[in-house]
């Protein structure tokens, strides 16, 4: 009888210890998560744009095609500055992915005709977004974007990155919240205290009353020229509308160059995370 028991005993544990597991983790986590208030809409932000299969297909390349290449190979660094200072794969040269074009290519590595021909430029970013846009632009054979981006570094280091010696972010950047939620705003929302803007990459419908702003598809020119506007606005609270969380990067990258060159702070920026239908609707009732 005492056997059985023990059995019994055994084989229930377990199975008990998974109900209570169950039950704390539901009331320490999920359920509170349930009833705050979300600071995303019901639909949560995608943390990138995938790449089509046929893209990868006909302009993408692995580390491994890479490092089998017989022709010259020349890597070209898509991203902003800051992440190229960042890290970078060694001997990359740096052409932010909207500023690309034959000719900056040529300058940059000092190329012949017969030398660009017969070369093969790889073009890279952070996930693998932006290089593959402009491999697709361009749409030839000696340019081929990294599958994935850089990442993850992939593992092992394959291709040679090296440190840059700074941070994309400093740690009062990269920790900071800036999301709010629709809500919050409309409660003191005012068009004098307030400059909203449209950073979204991915989404051209026009928002009223938003001053269009995509860093990531602004060449460096079309980036000051817009940016001399966002200055102005120095004694206002900023409004950065974003999508996905590339928008959110470009959201902290902007008021680390604003504190940093123009004396903005950093309480200045909210920025309203994958609610632009609701928030489009604000503001045309505010403006009528």
């Amino acid at each position: 009888m005492q056997k059985k028991k023990i059995i019994l005993i055994i084989i229930l544990f377990p199975l008990l210890s998974l109900i209570v597991l169950s039950f704390f983790f539901y009331f320490s986590y999920q359920k509170p998560l349930q009833e705050n208030k979300e600071i995303f809409n019901s639909t949560p932000p995608k943390e990138k744009v995938e790449v089509s299969k046929e893209v990868k297909e006909k302009y993408g390349i692995s580390p491994e095609e890479i490092l089998e290449e017989e022709r010259q190979v020349y890597f070209i660094d898509g991203r902003e500055i800051e992440e190229y200072n960042n890290f970078h794969i060694r001997d990359a040269e740096h052409i932010r992915a909207p500023d690309l074009t034959i000719d900056l290519v040529k300058e940059k590595f000092n190329l012949s005709e017969e030398e660009f021909d017969e070369a093969l430029f790889i073009l890279y970013c952070h996930d693998g977004t932006r290089s593959s846009d402009n491999t697709t632009e361009l749409d030839r054979d000696n340019f081929k974007f990294i599958i994935g981006g850089v990442n993850s570094r992939h593992e092992g280091n394959k291709l040679g990155f090296i440190p840059g010696g700074t941070l994309t972010f400093r740690e009062e950047v990269r920790e900071k919240d800036f999301t709010t939620h629709i809500d919050n705003l409309k409660e003191e929302y005012s068009d004098k205290e307030y400059f909203v803007i449209d950073g979204r990459l991915y989404n051209d419908v026009k928002i009223e009353g938003a001053y269009d702003f995509r860093i990531g598809r602004l060449r460096t020119e079309e980036y000051n020229n817009k940016l001399s506007e966002i200055i102005k606005q120095k004694d206002k609270k900023l409004v950065y509308i974003a999508e996905i969380y590339p928008d959110l990067f470009y959201a902290k990258l902007l008021i680390q160059r604003l504190v940093d060159s123009y004396g903005f702070t950093m309480d200045q920026l909210l920025v309203v995370m994958n609610q632009s239908e609701e928030l489009n609707k604000f503001l045309n009732e505010e403006t009528k």
